[in-house]
This record gives C-alpha cells, sequence and structure tokens, in this order.
C-alpha cells in the first residue's frame, strides 16, 4: 500500500459563536508560509466520491449527546459523499505517531494513533456542556495532505447546552443539521487562512491572480468560478470577486459571505429566522478550493439581490447601507451576530 505523506499546518481553528469569543486560532507565519510554498502533485489521481468519518475523542460523554451527534453527522457525511469528490491519494488515512497528541488543546485518545480510517477526512469530536461559553459548535482542519494540500483530520467542538435535547422538535433538529454541515463547511477548507493557496484542479497551478483582495475595508474572494457566478448573480461583469463578511469577530470575519449580499446563505456568518440556502455561491467556492469537484447536484437558488441593480445593488448593501446590520444578540444559534 502506498504510504500517505502528510504534513502538519496547525491553522485556524474557526469559531462560530454568539458573544466575546475567547478562541482566536491564526496560522503561526510558518505554517503559513510553508502552506503557501507548497505546490499540488495531482496529475495522475482520480476522482472519487468524498468519505467522512468521524471519532469522538474519548468513551465518557453522554450516551443521549453521543447518539444525537451520530445521527446528525452520520447525515452530514451522506450529503457530502453525495455531492463531493476527491483525488484520493491512498485508499486509507493514518492519524502517525509525528502528529501532535493533542488539536486545538483536545488530547487524541491513544486509540487512534497510528489507526487507520477507511475515510479521506476524519474530524475528532469533543462533546461539552457548558452554558457559560457562547458558542454551539466550532470546527477546524489540522493535517494536510501533502499531495493534494486537502484537508485530512481536523476536530470539531460541539456545546451540547445550545443544542436543545429535550425540547427536540423537526425544526431544532434541522437547525442543528445546519450547523454541523456549515461547520464541516469550514473543516474542508473554509476559512480564510487558507484562500491563498487555492488553485486550478485541472492543471494543479495556482490562478493567475491573488485569490483574494481587500477593497473599502471589506475583502474579496476573486477566484475563477465564485466571480462568475457573483458576476452573472448580480448582473454585474465589473464585479471582481465574492464579498466576505467584514463584521463580527475574528471567527467571523472573513471566513463567512457578507450577510448583506447573500442573505440566508449557509456559509453566512450568523444564525437568523427561516430556512438556509446553500447555493452556487458556496459551491463554486468548495470547487475553486482545488480539493474538490461537485458531483450531480441541485443547488438551492438564491434570490436576493439576483439579476437586480447591478453594482449598484452591491454598492448600497455592502458599502452604503445607511443603517447598521449587525447587533449582538445573546439568544441561541451558532454565531456571533444576529441581523434584524
Amino acid at each position: 500500500m502506498k504510504q500517505l505523506i502528510s504534513y502538519l499546518l496547525i491553522i485556524l481553528m474557526f469559531s462560530c459563536i454568539r458573544g466575546e469569543s475567547q478562541l482566536n486560532y491564526k496560522l503561526s507565519k510558518g505554517s503559513k508560509r510553508k502552506l503557501e510554498e507548497s505546490n499540488p502533485k495531482i496529475t495522475s489521481l482520480s476522482w472519487e466520491p468524498l468519505r467522512i468519518h468521524y471519532e469522538f475523542l474519548n468513551n465518557n460523554y453522554d450516551t443521549k449527546s453521543i447518539e444525537f451527534l451520530k445521527t446528525v453527522f452520520d447525515k452530514t457525511a451522506t450529503f457530502f459523499q453525495k455531492h463531493l469528490l476527491i483525488q484520493r491519494t491512498d485508499s486509507t488515512i493514518t492519524y502517525r505517531n509525528i502528529y501532535p497528541k493533542s488539536l486545538f488543546g483536545f488530547s487524541i485518545n491513544e486509540a487512534y494513533l497510528n489507526k487507520e480510517f477507511e475515510a479521506d477526512l476524519v474530524f475528532f469530536i469533543n462533546i461539552e456542556n457548558n452554558p457559560s461559553e457562547t458558542y454551539l459548535a466550532y470546527c477546524g482542519p489540522a493535517i494536510f495532505d501533502i499531495e493534494t494540500l486537502r484537508p485530512i483530520f481536523g476536530l470539531i467542538s460541539w456545546n451540547m447546552h445550545y443544542s436543545k435535547l429535550d425540547k427536540m422538535t423537526n425544526s431544532i433538529f434541522e437547525a442543528n443539521l445546519e450547523t454541523a454541515i456549515h461547520e464541516v463547511i469550514h473543516g474542508l477548507g473554509f476559512i480564510d487562512d487558507y484562500f491563498t493557496s487555492f488553485y486550478d484542479s485541472y492543471t494543479g497551478n495556482s490562478y493567475n491572480t491573488s485569490n483574494i483582495f481587500y477593497s473599502f475595508s471589506a475583502s474579496y474572494l476573486s477566484t475563477p468560478r465564485v466571480t462568475n457566478f457573483v458576476q452573472y448573480h448580480f448582473n454585474c461583469t465589473t464585479l471582481l470577486g465574492l464579498q466576505m463578511e467584514n463584521n463580527g469577530g475574528q471567527g467571523t470575519q472573513g471566513s463567512h459571505l457578507e450577510r448583506t449580499l447573500f442573505y440566508n446563505e449557509m456559509m453566512t456568518g450568523s444564525d437568523m429566522t427561516g430556512n438556509f440556502l446553500i447555493t452556487d455561491f458556496t459551491f463554486e467556492l468548495l470547487q475553486d478550493t482545488g480539493f474538490y469537484r461537485v458531483a450531480d447536484y441541485s443547488p438551492d437558488q438564491p434570490i436576493w439581490g439576483k439579476r437586480g441593480w447591478g453594482w449598484g445593488w452591491v454598492w448600497v448593501w455592502s458599502l452604503h447601507t445607511p443603517f447598521t446590520t449587525w447587533c449582538q444578540y445573546q439568544g441561541w444559534g451558532r454565531q456571533e451576530f444576529f441581523q434584524f
């Protein structure tokens, strides 16, 4: 069996929170430089459905919490296996002895050291039940495949206090499932520190232009697919990229879509009433990473701003709104800010 060569880049632990966060995980200068200097080696690899596996960090968690999260994350794994393809460098991945014995402060169970997983991505799950913390869940990738630069190990921490097991309804379950999908997408590489390392999956080459630029205190992801879809959706060929959120804490800014432009898209940075949509703003971004291609799928269709005022819509709603769009919110949710 071909040995999977992987390397460590401990990067942004993405925090989806509702109050002031104490979590502030960013790439170290050395890790970020190593990532930026790495080149993928993908020319002979075929595309296969993404296999995600989850392991709980220990067996002492509450049984009801474990069973609930197994149900949620099994459905999440099925969703991504159906829709995303990856270039598989080996049939299994192994958490090797050279890897850290803890990720983001959480110890890895010794039973997982040198264990082979029949998966392409493994998330270790920590469970807590802490009303004094302000987040429902957060997720970040931790270990990456050196051939494709794709995340192969990550960590999810879930605060059961906000999952409302004692008041479970279909709508509450769906809200938890949406949160799980949102967090896993961050674990797939939807984090701002990683944007500059996205590449063309057909050639393995970096994109010809800078992947990220800044204007009017906002950041924009300008990779090809998302830029084309933004131009189409807003009916404006002069838009140069996908605007990222510029409000909220460090766990929100730069790693979510701008709420005023993308409204109830799954990867905006706050909870809101009504159903979330997972649209081509997210699917095209995942393809632009270079790690993933999309299998047969039917994305939700965003209506907010579609084929509207063109650049005028973007200018009014994202840069010159005559009102404050964000306020701190102390109710239940996965995020830091809530929009009225």
